[in-house]
Formats: structure tokens, C-alpha cells, sequence
């Protein structure tokens, strides 16, 4: 139990007690205030109703007194007199009361009949006879009536001295057992106060005994615990005192080691607050930003260069996005020419006044040696490819010549296939040179106006021989309206082959490669469906992934880059492809391009 609850529980008896004695007290006078009222009100009304009756009836009986001729009418009389009698029929108290009462009714009914309606028909000599024993009853229901009242003052009396009794003694207990409880109180809330200072001597003082005798004058445990109590508590905070100088030192030494691992990192690190001051900068940033920016500084454009202020821009105006790469900075650092790509961190914290931004600036240099071998390798391996690629499109178009005269179409047509292929091969080749004299290459897109029927017959050319071949059925109903699209016709090609070959490869013999192309919704949408293994739910969206192949036994799948490139061809269209498939139940590749409404062509250049 804490301390608070003792001392709540503590005041919780007393509390009780004191409510007690008052409920006694209060108890007591609405009882005397009971008893007074029932003297001041049932006796009093009914002995000033019999009173106001008495004086009613001495009126009557002195008028009757009088002669005949001088007599008045008795109605105001007898209405008021009967308005008193129902006023002591009301104020009944006594048991004696009530048979009084209804003496007095019956000797007025009679008295009541006699003066109405000639009062003069009563004689002088009748008028006591009339009068005399209703008198008696009523003066009997005035004794009777004072008799309870001087009983009931006598019973208020005798109640008024039990309560007073009654709440003296009430009072002498609580007092008494606020003492009791005040002494146990003080008891057991200085106990724990006392077993709290001696565990703090304790701790503070491991090499005495906890007996109290050992400790120093000075303490005294024996007067004062509260006393006792704040000098352990001062011990304590001397402790603590020490302890947090030693934990500062600590710290201020973690804290210069860290800044000198910082300096010595090869990324450059700028802390801001939400200002844009520099909190912290280690020395790669310093040799990137300048002498000018320092820790206290402000970041501002002016006091950048033309490349290193182009590329903070965003963290400046506060446009930066969290985690957002921002423009490349070259330096020479060290002698050597290196190349930083800067990150901006947002710093989060619960006080606004602490949030800011970490500049990471991640040393490229590597990467972009890498990519530059990269280029050289491709631009030379692009100008070999050339040579070769180029004879072998002339000796293609030789035997196409030389076939055509001696006149075998079959072995033409399969002439004219190659034929054509070299001619996409030849273009492949000339962008891969372009693309590699670029710092970020990109292949281009030369966009015309496309019928997708035309582009899939082109590309099922080649790819049914195969299927025949290997035994599968590819169903490809006609399409009786264009389908005109805005595409690149050798990249547009390239992603339908691939997918169709995909689908070839992992179709197994006496199996079905359906191919279904319709306009919707505003977009041609081209479906190939297999009847191959399927893909595995999780991996649907992997395969379009770089580097992401499905394993052989996985059933249908790509290898390498080829889906990844394909998607990426059909975002630069403004299109999509995603994949549809449950394990064992074949796959389909859903093809989705913007359907294009004009008449005339259109040739743009995406780099």
C-alpha cells in the first residue's frame, strides 16, 4: 500500500466516526424539533378550535337570553361554528379526544335543529338545557388536550437529555479514536520512512553494518525519521551528482570520438534544422560546400557554387522530398576527381523545434567508372557487331535473289523472315551506338500510327513454324476491324515476341498458345493466354523485375531482363502489361495500349 493510501485509509475511520456523531446529533434535534412540533401543533389547533367553538356558542346563548322580538338569525353563527368543528375533527390527537368529539357533534346537531328556522321558538328558561352539556364536552377536549401537551414537555425534556447524553458520548469516542488512530497512523507511515533511510544508508554505505548504532551523530534515527530521511536523500543526490559528472565526461569523450569517425567517413554529412543552419558538417562536405558553410552557418544559394547550388536547390526552398536523390555534384578531393550524389533524410522529432534535415552525399565515383567501362564496352561490342551483321544481311539478301530465280517459295518466305530480322537487328545496333555515347543512355522511340493485327501477324510469322514444330496449336482469330495504335513498330514487335516466345517455350507438346486482340474502353488490349505449368501467385509480380527469373520447373516464367524490358517499353507507350496466372493452369499476359483516333502519322523522338 503507498503512502497516500495509509494516509487515506487512515482518515477514511475518523472520517466515519465524525459522520457518525453527526448523524446522531442531527438525529437528535429533528427528534426534539418532532416532538415540539407535535406539542405547537395537533393540542394547540384542536384546544383553539374548541376555544373559538366555546365563543361561538356563549354568543348564541346571550343573544337567546335576550326577548324574542330582539332576536337576530343564527346562520353566521352556525356556519362559523361548523368551520370550526371540522378544524377540530382535523387537529384529533388523543384517543380520549375522539368520543369527546363526537359527544359535542350530537349535542350540536340537536342545538343546530332547535334554532333553525324560528329561533324565537326557544324559551329563556330552555337556553341551559340546550347549552350546558355541550359546554362540559368541549372544556373536556381543552384538559385533554393541555393534559398531552404538559406530558409531551415533560417526554421532550427526558429526549433532550438522552441526546445530549447520546452526542457527548459520541464526541468523547471519536475523539478518543482519533488519538488511536492518529497514534497508529504515525506508526506505520514513519515505519516505511524508516526502512527507506536505512536502505539508503545501506546502499550509500555498503562498508557498515545496516544497524542503526554505527551510524553518525548526526542522523539521530531515533527523534526524527523525516530528519533522517532528507539527509539520505542528500547523500543520494551527492551520489547521483558524481555519477552523472562521470556520465558527462563519458559522453563528451563518446561524443568527440564519434565526430572524429564522421570527419573520417569518405560520404559527405550535413545536419540542418528546420532553418536551414548548420548544425553539423564533417570534411567531405566541407570540401564540397566551401569554407563558407560552417557549423552555425546558414545554407543559402549565395554562398554556393553554380553546380553544388543547382543541385541543394530543393533543400534550400524547402521543396526537398524525404529520401529524394538530388542532382550529381563532381569534386576533387584529396587529388582526385570524385563524384557525390546527395540524399536529403528528413530528421523527425516529437519538439518542432528539434526537426531538420541530414544531406547525405554518397560517394559515386565507382559507379560511374563503372558505368563508363559499361559504355565503352557496349559502343565497342555495338561497332564488332556491325561488321558481321552487315554481311550477313547481304549474303540473306543474296540467297533471297538467287531463290527467287530458281523459284522455291518455301524456302523464300523463311528468306524474307531473316531477311527482315536482320534489318531489325541492324537498327538495334545502330541505337545501342547511339545510346552508348550518352552519359544516361536510353533507347529511342520512333512512334507511328500502328494497326496491332499487322504487328502480330509480322511477329507470328517466324513463331508459328516453331509451334508447329514442337507441336502446339497458336490461335489467333481474325480481327475484323483496325486496331490503331501510336507505338514504335521494332519496339512494340519486340515486347509481343518476347512474351509469345515465353509462352512457346513453356507450352508443352499438343498444348495451345491463344492470342486475342479487341478494342475497349478506349485501349487495344491484346491477351496471350497457354496452357503451360503457370506461375507461382507470388512470383507474378516479380518476373517483371530486372535480373528476376523463374526457375524451369516453375513452368512459365522469363529469364534475365527480357519482361523488364518489356514493361518499360510499354510505360514509354503509355501502356501496360501485367500477368494473370494460378499454378498449373497456364498463364495469361494481358497487353494494354491507348487507342489512337487520327488519320495521319506521328513520329517522335523519346530519349
Amino acid at each position: 500500500m503507498t503512502l497516500r493510501s495509509k494516509l487515506i485509509f487512515y482518515m477514511i475511520i475518523p472520517t466515519l466516526l465524525l459522520g457518525i456523531m453527526g448523524v446522531v446529533g442531527i438525529f437528535s434535534l429533528k427528534h426534539l424539533g418532532q416532538a415540539a412540533g407535535t406539542i405547537l401543533d395537533e393540542n394547540y389547533r384542536s384546544i383553539q378550535a374548541a376555544r373559538n367553538m366555546e365563543r361561538i356558542l356563549r354568543s348564541i346563548e346571550s343573544t337567546l337570553h335576550k326577548p324574542r322580538s330582539g332576536r337576530e338569525s343564527f346562520a353566521p353563527s352556525i356556519a362559523t361554528f361548523l368551520v370550526e368543528l371540522r378544524r377540530c375533527e382535523q387537529a384529533i390527537s388523543e384517543p380520549d379526544e375522539k368520543q369527546l368529539f363526537k359527544r359535542v357533534q350530537q349535542q350540536w346537531a340537536k342545538l343546530s335543529k332547535a334554532l333553525t328556522p324560528d329561533p324565537t321558538s326557544i324559551r329563556r328558561e330552555d337556553v341551559h338545557q340546550y347549552f350546558g352539556d355541550i359546554f362540559r364536552d368541549i372544556d373536556s377536549i381543552i384538559s385533554v388536550n393541555e393534559r398531552a401537551m404538559s406530558l409531551r414537555e415533560v417526554k421532550t425534556r427526558r429526549v433532550g437529555r438522552w441526546m445530549e447524553i447520546a452526542v457527548g458520548a459520541s464526541l468523547a469516542a471519536a475523539m478518543l479514536a482519533l488519538v488511536l488512530f492518529a497514534l497508529v497512523a504515525a506508526r506505520r507511515i514513519s515505519r516505511p520512512i524508516t526502512q527507506i533511510a536505512d536502505r539508503l544508508h545501506g546502499a550509500l554505505n555498503p562498508e557498515l553494518s545496516p544497524g542503526l548504532d554505527e551510524r553518525e551523530p548526526r542522523d539521530n534515527p531515533k527523534t526524527d525519521e523525516i530528519a533522517r530521511l532528507r539527509l539520505e536523500l542528500e547523500a543520494l543526490l551527492a551520489r547521483l551528482g558524481h555519477y552523472e559528472s562521470e556520465q558527462n565526461q563519458r559522453f563528451e569523450d563518446l561524443q568527440g570520438r564519434l565526430a572524429s569517425i564522421i570527419n573520417e567517413v569518405l560520404e559527405g554529412l550535413l545536419l540542418l534544422d528546420e532553418k536551414r543552419r548548420v548544425l553539423a558538417i564533417n570534411r567531405v562536405a566541407q570540401a564540397i560546400l566551401g569554407p563558407e558553410i560552417a557549423e552555425g552557418s546558414r545554407l543559402e544559394l549565395g554562398r554556393l557554387g553554380d553546380e553544388v547550388g543547382a543541385s541543394l536547390a530543393p533543400v534550400i526552398d524547402g521543396t526537398a522530398q524525404n529520401e529524394q536523390d538530388l542532382e550529381d555534384i563532381q569534386r576533387e578531393l584529396d587529388g582526385e576527381v570524385r563524384h557525390y550524389r546527395p540524399r536529403i533524410l528528413s530528421v523527425r522529432s516529437s519538439d518542432p523545434q528539434s526537426q531538420g534535415h541530414l544531406v547525405i552525399f554518397w560517394d559515386i565515383t565507382a559507379q560511374v567508372r563503372f558505368d563508363e567501362a559499361r559504355r565503352g564496352f557496349i559502343s565497342t561490342l555495338s561497332h564488332q557487331l556491325k561488321t558481321p551483321l552487315t554481311s550477313l544481311a547481304m549474303s540473306v539478301n543474296l540467297l533471297n535473289e538467287r531463290m527467287r530465280k530458281v523459284g522455291a517459295p518455301p524456302e523464300q518466305e523463311l528468306l524474307e523472315i531473316a531477311k527482315e530480322n536482320c534489318a531489325v537487328l541492324s537498327n538495334l545496333v545502330s541505337e545501342l551506338i547511339s545510346a552508348s555515347k550518352e552519359m544516361r543512355p536510353n533507347l529511342s522511340y520512333e512512334k507511328r500510327r500502328l494497326d496491332v493485327r499487322e504487328v502480330l501477324d509480322h511477329v507470328l510469322r517466324p513463331l508459328v513454324k516453331m509451334a508447329q514444330d514442337k507441336g502446339v496449336v497458336v490461335d489467333n482469330p481474325p480481327v475484323p476491324q483496325p486496331l490503331w495504335v501510336q507505338a514504335d513498330a521494332t519496339k512494340l514487335s519486340w515486347v509481343l515476341t518476347n512474351v509469345i516466345g515465353n509462352a512457346l517455350q513453356h507450352t508443352p507438346a499438343r498444348g495451345r498458345i491463344s492470342i486475342n486482340a479487341i478494342s475497349e474502353g478506349g485501349q487495344v488490349t491484346v491477351g496471350i493466354s497457354d496452357t503451360g505449368a503457370g506461375i507461382p501467385q507470388k512470383q507474378l509480380e516479380s518476373i517483371f523485375l530486372p535480373f528476376v527469373s523463374l526457375q524451369r520447373d516453375s513452368g512459365h516464367g522469363s529469364h534475365g531482363l527480357g519482361l523488364a524490358i518489356a514493361r518499360e517499353i510499354m510505360e514509354r507507350h503509355g501502356g501496360t502489361i501485367r500477368a494473370e496466372s494460378r499454378g498449373g493452369e497456364g498463364a495469361t499476359f494481358w497487353i494494354k495500349l491507348p487507342i489512337d483516333r487520327g488519320e495521319s502519322d506521328e513520329s517522335d523522338s523519346c530519349g
